[in-house]
């Protein structure tokens, strides 16, 4: 008997031994997977990368804050013309360091991707199969992903402090917790605020379903970064909000005229990315259905899951609401990459080896069928509405390595005075901080921001034009004043003493709780009824 009880003992040790074995090189080929994946991925995104104009905006920034003159647009004002405080924080010691702002912003976007797919793995430790084949290869053959991972714009830092959140959410331990899911939160509003949709669903169900469980020190510990921010912000801007705020949404334009152009940014995502649009719209439509009536199987969806699902639902209706871009891709980097990883996180374990096989098979002949992104730049769905692959004057970085492309970027001349116009990116930064630039924007002016724009419905989204009042470049240069209309004079002369005044006069802060307050409107409405422009 005891011979017997021995031997079962030993069996069971074997197999224990043998499966412990088993796990070890399962686990060593999936990390092998991931590197070699990463690898061709980062490669990919490197080959793909084109700098975009519009980051110019917030490079010039940098710039001048580096040479000592705050983090300003036009050093005489300090505007917020930035939407992406992390980002541009984050480039400061690198381009302090490293003079070239391309491969500064290169490099840390390679690294805030890297860092993500490694969370990615690192949370979900699936097989090297399911791996590749649900996560990978629909990256790899993704515009909004590759593009966007190295554009000189913020996508890189969103998706890494996204890939944060979730492995903070999904902790089995309540240590720290609550400190880690707000402070990746607080630090995606600091990066963009308007993220702030994409994460509420999710943490008011926290809120709700765990109130008793919430650690309340913690999670005012992990706030502290955009507690500061906004404090910084109210502080030294005098406003929450980035001035773009005010200029592409106090337009004038209807607002069933975002939404119409909103429809036509999405159904252009969906045309010229279809895997990742198709993955899109299961996280935002299927998934939802399946949870509350068609739940069956293993592949039950855990209530944090199924809220980070509604946020990703949330921010594409967000998107659609505020017209999009005129960049095609851009504004769905964050809901796309989301999408793939819970579909990954969620789906992924449920997949066999052979379903693995038939879905990368899919994927690859597709590419193969549309390479180049064909679908959009050849068929029906040709780029429209305003909406362009990437932004006028980018440069693709192979042919800034290889061919000698120039970029504004390398060709700096100093100047100085006053110049207006629409092409503020290119000349701000190739004339230095001295040249004062009028936006004709409004996305670096605090005064063209709030004041309609010329234009009756949206040709190019996120770029609206608005005329010059009369007075206005008399009113900027000094000793000059009185020619412009009385109550836009007064207004004006109320902003400025915000955004130029002492910062530690008392007279300023009581204008900026009036100005916020909304105290000083009716000025600004007097003027615009008076010219008959189209109302705010």
């Amino acid at each position: 008997m005891q011979l017997g009880i021995k031997n079962l003992i030993n069996r069971i040790s074997t197999i224990n031994k043998a499966k412990a074995v088993s796990d070890e090189k399962l686990s060593e080929v999936y990390w092998k997977v991931f590197s070699g994946a990463s690898f061709f991925l980062l490669l990919l995104i490197i080959y793909q990368t084109t700098l975009t104009i519009d980051a110019l905006i917030t490079f010039r920034v940098i710039d001048n804050f580096v040479h000592g003159y705050g983090l300003r647009w036009n050093i005489a004002e300090r505007v917020q013309a930035y939407t992406n405080p992390l980002w541009m924080l984050l480039h400061i010691p690198l381009y302090a360091l490293w003079e070239n702002i391309i491969f500064a912003t290169v490099f840390l976007s390679v690294i805030c991707t890297f860092i993500a797919l490694w969370l990615t793995a690192f949370s979900f430790k699936r097989r090297w199969t399911q791996l590749a084949a649900i996560f990978f290869v629909p990256l790899a053959i993704s515009p909004t992903f590759v593009i966007f991972a190295t554009s000189g714009l913020e996508a890189p830092l969103t998706i890494v402090l996204f890939c944060a959140f979730g492995w903070a959410l999904l902790k089995e331990s309540d240590t720290n917790r609550w400190f880690f899911i707000s402070f990746f939160v607080s630090l995606s509003l600091v990066n963009r605020l308007d993220e702030a949709i994409f994460y509420f669903p999710v943490c008011f169900y926290l809120l709700i379903s765990r109130f008793r469980r919430i650690r309340w020190n913690q999670c005012l510990f992990g706030s502290i970064p955009i507690i500061l921010w906004v404090a910084f912000s109210l502080f030294y801007y005098g406003f929450i909000f980035p001035n773009t705020k005010y200029a592409k949404l106090n337009t004038g334009i209807p607002s069933s005229d975002y939404i119409r152009h909103g429809v036509l940014y999405l159904e252009n995502m969906l045309m010229s990315d279809c895997s990742s649009g198709f993955s899109l719209l299961v996280v935002t439509v299927a998934v939802p259905v399946y949870r509350f009536i068609l739940q069956y199987g293993k592949a039950s969806i855990s209530l944090e899951m199924l809220n980070v699902a509604i946020g990703i639902l949330c921010y594409s209706v967000y998107v659609v609401y505020v017209g999009g871009d005129y960049m095609a891709w851009h504004y769905w980097s964050l809901p796309v990459f989301a999408s793939i990883w819970w579909l990954y996180a969620v789906f992924s374990q449920h997949v066999s080896d052979r379903i693995c096989v038939c879905i990368v098979l899919c994927l690859v002949i597709f590419r193969l069928m549309y390479p180049h992104y064909q679908l959009v730049m050849d068929g029906p769905w040709r780029f429209g509405a305003g909406i362009q692959r990437q932004s006028g004057g980018s440069v693709v970085l192979r042919d800034y390595l290889t061919k000698g492309v120039s970029w504004p970027a390398i060709n700096r001349r100093e100047g100085s005075g006053l110049a207006s116009g629409d092409v503020i990116p290119i000349y701000g930064w190739q004339h230095g901080p001295h040249m004062h630039l009028i936006d004709d924007l409004g996305l670096a002016d605090p005064l063209l921001a709030r004041l309609p724009s010329d234009a009756r419905n949206i040709s190019i989204a996120g770029h609206y034009k608005r005329s010059l009042p009369r007075g206005y470049v008399e009113m900027i240069r000094p000793g000059k004043s009185n020619v412009m209309d009385p109550d836009l004079q007064q207004y004006y002369l109320k902003l400025r003493h915000i955004v130029s005044g002492d910062l530690m006069d008392i007279t300023r802060w009581r204008d900026i709780i009036l100005f916020n307050l909304g105290e000083y409107d009716y000025l600004r409405d007097r003027y615009i009824e008076k010219h008959h422009l189209n109302p705010v």
